[in-house]
């Protein structure tokens, strides 16, 4: 099972938008976008299993589903921006934006997107959604305009691959296989099978189960004297031998553990 996880928390419909230093991120995704800056020191970025090093006023266009991290012992200094196309009252491209990953052009980024970043910063404490929305459809309009899209990006499949992650989040509970699926959406297993594997890198199998799992940890904490293979079935698992396995792969101990080691670290 891939060390992934789905980042749901920034696929609420809202903007997210901070200034920061070092650090380290895991691999995950997204359903927004997300548009990095950095202004200060190199970032080395993995996304979809190639390596870069992000240099002073470099950005970096992550569209929706690219799977990414930032490695260890990094020093730098980052803007992040997170937002979702349709909050910024635009329509999103059939394919999507996709803008080149890289956006190399120092020049333009530091006098063109940096005073907008600055500025957005700057109102963060007292920002209102419609000053958040303004600065993000500006950004990525500018962007847009200056870089144009990367042909190659381009995925045409993209809404239906939205559509069936979205599907998978509220029906996580219930039996979601190829043959559920192809019912649903009118497509064959097999195009969805590809489809699937193409653009979130996973099996669908393999994916339902780390949904689950994280939905799992989410009420287990909730609810501590709760009988775990009880939360496991609620979760939609139906094997707990399964749910043991994949638990166990996906966080590399059994569930006892990893709760006893999260709350010893919470708890300092």
């Amino acid at each position: 099972m891939n060390d992934v996880s789905y980042e749901w928390a920034r696929d609420k419909g809202n903007i997210f938008f901070s200034k920061g230093r070092n650090g380290s991120v895991r691999l995950h995704f997204h359903q927004s976008i997300e548009i990095l800056y950095v202004s200060e020191g190199c970032m080395d970025l993995t996304v979809n299993a190639e390596s870069f090093c992000v240099k002073p006023d470099e950005m970096v266009f992550l569209d929706r589903y690219d799977y990414h991290m930032i490695q260890k012992d990094q020093h730098y200094t980052k803007y992040t921006l997170i937002f979702p196309p349709d909050c910024i009252g635009e329509t999103e491209p059939e394919g999507g934006y996709a803008l080149p990953l890289i956006l190399r052009d120092t020049d333009y980024n530091r006098q063109q997107i940096k005073p907008l970043l600055d500025g957005f910063f700057e109102t963060k404490d007292n920002s209102t959604p419609l000053i958040s929305r303004s600065y993000a459809g500006l950004i990525l309009g500018k962007l847009t305009a200056y870089y144009g899209a990367d042909k190659e990006k381009v995925c045409p499949d993209r809404a239906l691959v939205a559509e069936i992650l979205q599907y998978i989040e509220l029906h996580y509970t219930e039996s979601v296989t190829l043959d559920s699926l192809s019912k649903q959406f009118g497509y064959s297993k097999y195009y969805l099978s590809r489809l699937f594997n193409e653009r979130v890198t996973d099996s669908l199998c393999n994916y339902v189960h780390i949904v689950r799992l994280r939905h799992f940890v989410e009420q287990y904490r909730k609810k501590p004297d709760g009988k775990i293979t009880d939360v496991a079935m609620d979760c939609g698992f139906r094997s707990i031998s399964t749910f043991y396995r994949c638990f166990f792969e996906q966080y590399g101990v059994p569930p006892r553990r990893y709760f006893r080691q999260t709350n010893q670290q919470k708890n300092g």
